[in-house]
């Protein structure tokens, strides 16, 4: 492939549209395999497909059509345009009435506006009302109904100071008691959701994929394995091909044990570099020496810090001395990816290390942090490198892993590091073999830097550097390994979040690199995405 780099405004619509139907078929089996699917994610895929002329004529993109239908209509089960459709596929009675009545409601697209405006800003206050008003006004409407729902149980306001007064259609009753119990879990009220779910049992309802699934992840967050995994199990009954549950059901039933003596005889070096943030390494360097790292050293590389820095490495070399903490102060800030070289280098040249771990230097890790991820990467000697979850300070999802989604002329993407719901529901607690991890807390083993000795300094002076060197390590032969038992916070995430014209500018200046440093390995790159998703369900 020859063809010039082109550029992608940033957000899911403008990816899909730049495929051809075959190409989002594999970026929507892509997805589904990485994560279960949302609502909101779901929709930007079905405006898609449902936009391709050529839909009927291809048989994969009818085949993820229909798929998708399947999903929409249990994770929006009051859209009146999916339960169309869904009528369509799957005519019966009770559907046909569903979707007869769904099209008498009038959908105010001027109070969703409103709303949307709202949240936004944080004002649920304000939303709660304007909502309230209209339900106020014809409480037999299931789309209100549920948009209140939705809202309060998010925002914490008490649905029970009005959900009595509605007079939705008895045909709803069940699906709308259903839905509760998946917007409570979804939220983090396990109790709550299987309340209602036992609720929803009474009225008859026998359950779909989408609610075993966020029942059993209430069930597990109570401590109820066995519960779980029966919900589990019925999910899968449902729909087998749902990898992301497969795993987690697995898991569940032969769970990862760390081990205590990994680290027995281990030599690892922890490295950590770090930029003018002092207050943010103070934290990190505690994190690091209250946690079991039995006899491993920490490196800190300090990149031309002209803060406090050097006093807090200091600092930490008198508090912990029975812990050897080498300091190296660079006399400038040379980036992100050179930075990680020296160290590299440094071990490489002075120590005769098994493992190098990386850590940034705004983290903060549980006590068996290091002991977790050499138990992970000694399970299979083709492991290169292991990563973790990685959530923000709020627990909510901040990046899981990513694999190969684009690979054509003119662009190559990355799938998405989470799903579109941030709100972790445990769904990956599991060990699965991915194409890049989070590099904020990441381990490889030292023979690695011998086939891929460096970082690419193109990526300089941050981002990209560490999903480059885990694809390169893929190419090499190693595998790369996520773990998702094992739980990161990082307290300030990368790339578009980042407000400064100057940041956005390399993030966009990184993609271009990104895209002609893997131009001539697309045919590889395009051929392990096939294998994967053609194994899903794709002819």
């Amino acid at each position: 492939m020859t063809a010039d780099f082109e550029y992608l405004p940033a957000g899911i619509t403008s990816e899909l549209n730049f495929l051809n139907l075959d190409e989002v078929c594999l970026h929507y089996v892509t997805h589904i395999r990485n994560f279960v699917l949302d609502e909101d994610l779901g929709a930007a895929y079905f405006n898609r497909f449902a936009a391709d002329e050529g839909l009927n004529s291809n048989a994969n993109g009818t085949k993820c059509f229909i798929h998708l239908i399947n999903k929409l209509v249990k994770l929006a089960p009051f859209n009146p345009s999916i339960l169309n459709i869904f009528t369509q596929l799957y005519p019966s009675p009770e559907v046909k009435a569903k979707s007869l009545l769904l099209a008498k409601e009038n959908v105010n697209t001027a109070l969703q506006a409103k709303v949307e405006h709202f949240v936004k800003r944080g004002k649920y206050a304000q939303a709660h009302a304007e909502i309230l008003l209209e339900f106020e006004k014809d409480k037999s409407s299931v789309i209100v109904a549920e948009m209140l729902a939705e809202l309060d149980i998010q925002a914490g306001i008490d649905i029970d100071l009005w959900v009595d007064t509605m007079s939705i259609h008895e045909i709803f009753q069940r699906d709308f008691t259903c839905r509760l119990a998946v917007l409570y879990a979804k939220n983090g009220h396990a109790e709550k959701a299987l309340q209602c779910w036992e609720k929803a049992v009474e009225l008859g309802a026998t359950g779909s994929e989408v609610t075993y699934n966020f029942m059993a992840s209430c069930s597990q967050k109570l401590g109820d394995n066995k519960g779980a995994i029966n919900f589990y199990g019925k999910s899968l009954e449902l729909d087998p091909i749902q990898m992301p549950i497969s795993l987690i059901r697995s898991e569940m039933e032969k769970p990862f044990v760390v081990r205590e003596d990994a680290l027995d005889g281990k030599d690892v070096s922890i490295c950590i570099y770090s930029y003018n943030k002092a207050d943010l390494l103070d934290m990190t360097l505690k994190s690091v020496c209250e946690s079991s790292i039995g006899e491993c050293e920490i490196i800190v590389l300090l990149n031309g810090c002209s803060d406090g820095s050097l006093g807090v490495v200091k600092s930490m070399q008198k508090s912990y001395p029975e812990i050897a903490i080498e300091l190296i102060d660079m006399p400038i800030n040379m980036g992100a990816p050179a930075a990680r070289n020296y160290l590299v280098n440094h071990v490489m040249t002075t120590r005769k290390s098994e493992f190098v771990a990386f850590l940034d230097d705004d983290v903060t890790l549980p006590t068996n942090w290091l002991e977790a991820l050499v138990t992970a990467i000694e399970e299979d000697s083709n492991i290169g490198a292991v990563g973790c979850k990685v959530v923000n300070p709020d627990a909510s999802l901040q990046y899981l892993f990513r694999d190969v989604s684009i690979v054509k002329g003119g662009a190559f993407r990355l799938s998405l590091g989470t799903p579109f719901w941030s709100k972790d529901p445990g769904f990956y607690d599991v060990r699965r073999d991915v194409d890049t991890v989070m590099g904020c807390c990441h381990l490889m083993r030292r023979e690695c830097f011998e086939k891929v000795p460096t970082f690419d300094i193109c990526f300089s002076p941050s981002q990209l550097d560490d999903l480059a060197f885990h694809l390169d390590l893929r190419l090499a032969g190693y595998k790369v390994r996520y773990l998702g038992q094992l739980e990161c916070v990082h307290h300030r995430s990368t790339g578009f979040q980042g407000v400064h014209k100057r940041v956005y500018g390399n993030s966009l200046g990184n993609d271009v690199k990104f895209y002609y440093r893997f131009l001539e390995h697309f045919d590889q790159l395009k051929s392990w995405q096939q294998e994967r998703n053609m194994s899903l369900f794709l002819n």
